[in-house]
């Protein structure tokens, strides 16, 4: 598994894991996570990066529900109201990739989450993009997914954007693109 955030990434212990619907706990995932920053030409860390292996063991032809979720102190942009993004790897096999970024507690009651007001250079709205392992953005599979429907949906009232895509391809990088908006209280 691979976090990567230009903020921050989470503790090990502060992640959730639950395997086919049953919280899971691993007290030793890994003897040392493996971190690492990249750095800009002025030294300043532009990104940050956790990685690790999770011990499951599924048996071929077996189908397995796993999902992660942690808490994150990072989307600052979003905080200070520029566009944000979240973005997952895929690194295996997988049937059904689920991106949720959600705001709950108070960050639900100061915020409300939406898409950028951005565009891309070709004119459309800067929701979601998607890269091989070499950075190289993937367009066509970008238009597959969209001429399924297969795009991040908002829900307004529940304040989260959600991202189901069936199939990932095995070495690309998905990325949802949002913004938050303080609430105007009357």
């Amino acid at each position: 598994m691979h976090i990567t955030s230009p903020e921050d990434v989470p503790r090990i212990d502060d992640i959730e894991y639950n395997y086919n619907g049953k919280a899971i706990h691993f007290p030793t995932i890994v003897k040392e996570p493996k971190y690492s920053e990249s750095i800009n030409q002025d030294g300043q860390i532009i990104s940050k990066k956790k990685e690790f292996k999770i011990p499951l063991h599924v048996e071929p032809d077996q189908i397995c529900d796993f999902a992660v979720s942690y808490r994150t102190k990072a989307y600052i942009s979003a905080i200070n109201g520029e566009t944000d993004f979240f973005s997952f790897s895929v690194n295996r096999y997988t049937e059904r990739l689920v991106i949720r970024v959600l705001l709950e507690g108070k960050m639900k009651e100061k915020y409300t989450i939406s898409f950028p007001y951005e565009t891309e250079a070709d004119g459309k709205p800067l929701i979601f993009q998607i890269y091989d392992a070499a950075e190289e953005r993937m367009k066509t599979s970008e238009k597959s997914l969209e001429k399924i429907k297969e795009h991040p949906k908002i829900n307004t009232f529940k304040n989260k954007i959600t991202w189901k895509i069936s199939n990932p391809k095995t070495g690309y990088e998905y990325r949802l693109f949002f913004i938050l908006k303080e609430r105007k209280h009357n």
